[in-house]
């Protein structure tokens, strides 16, 4: 895969652990993504948000008592965000 970032709504052509960045709300860092489903946007907005895939996992979902689909990260209650806080826009 030679494309750095994905954007909501674009097909996930590898499973993996994908970096997740928007500008409007924090996200959680990082999210399992499942190939042959589609990026998802914001929750909270339904803004675009940006993936960056950090580590393909092709057998991550071979264990069939293992299903996760994620519709749309859930936006992090403040006490979980961290101090200091760098965001990317999206």
């Amino acid at each position: 895969m030679k494309q750095k970032f994905f954007t909501t709504g674009r097909k996930i052509l590898a499973t993996g652990i994908y970096r997740v960045k928007h500008r409007y709300h924090e996200l959680p860092n990082e999210v399992l993504l499942h190939k042959g489903q589609q990026f998802p946007g914001c929750s909270k907005c339904n803004a675009q948000v940006l993936f960056e895939l950090i580590h393909a996992a092709p057998d991550a979902f071979s264990d069939s008592d293992f299903r996760v689909a994620l519709s749309k990260p859930q936006e992090l209650p403040a006490s979980a965000q961290p101090e200091s806080k760098s965001r990317t826009a999206v």
